[in-house]
C-alpha cells in the first residue's frame, strides 16, 4: 500500500501545478486571489 502515498502525492501535487496554472490565467482579470479560491476546492492536505 506504499504505492498509493506516492500516487496520493503525485496527485496532489499535479492538481496544485493545474490549480496554479488556472489562477494564473484568471490572474489577469483579477478575479480571484490564489490564496482565496484554492482552498474551497483543494481537499484538506
Amino acid at each position: 500500500m506504499e504505492g498509493m502515498g506516492a500516487v496520493a502525492v503525485t496527485s496532489t501535487e499535479f492538481l496544485r501545478r493545474m490549480e496554479a496554472a488556472f489562477l494564473e490565467e484568471f490572474k489577469g482579470e483579477g478575479e480571484a486571489d490564489p490564496l482565496e479560491q484554492p482552498s474551497r476546492r483543494l481537499p484538506k492536505k
